[in-house]
């Protein structure tokens, strides 16, 4: 099973003569689950994005043009969930190599891998966040062009185990 939902909105908007705006914003949100390799359980993983990008362009003369692009990329995600399906077992702590934890991953050479019990992945809380900014101006002449600007560019990842 793996619904997902998603949108995306995108507004123009002509501030002035030299002046125009315009916007997108996409929101995605899903969720997967799947039985493991045995049936034994249920394993998946939920997911959000988001993306916001707002342009504004100013043009000065028909010669010079102001380009200004600001946008946030963030993506969270929540990875190695497990929950019960068919094999009551998986969630029987007595099976378990460690006292008080469900039964370990076991992987032997031309067997189907056995992931463990309930709760043997790990937990991964992922979050990525990238804030960009640019700018750019154009000069434009009847023969030449000439196109300069600068972009910033924060990228981060901030993980944590649950």
């Amino acid at each position: 099973m793996t619904p997902e939902n998603y949108f995306t909105i995108k507004v123009d908007h002509k501030l002035s003569e030299q002046d125009a705006l315009s916007g997108t914003y996409m929101f995605d949100t899903g969720t997967v689950r799947q039985p493991d390799e045995l049936n034994d359980k249920r394993t998946g993983y939920d997911s959000r994005r988001q993306v916001f990008i707002l342009n504004e362009t100013h043009t000065f003369n028909p010669h010079f043009l102001n380009s200004f692009r600001f946008g946030v990329n963030r993506v969270v995600a929540l990875t190695g969930l497990t929950s019960p399906s068919g094999n009551s077992q998986v969630s029987d702590p007595t099976f378990g190599t460690v006292p008080g934890k469900n039964a370990a991953e076991v992987s032997v050479t031309g067997l189907t891998l056995f992931s463990g019990g309930l709760g043997t992945p790990s937990n991964y809380h992922f979050h990525w966040t990238s804030i960009q900014a640019y700018e750019d101006l154009s000069l434009n002449r009847v023969k030449h062009s000439l196109k300069f600007g600068f972009g910033v560019e924060r990228s981060g990842q901030h993980p944590g185990h649950i």
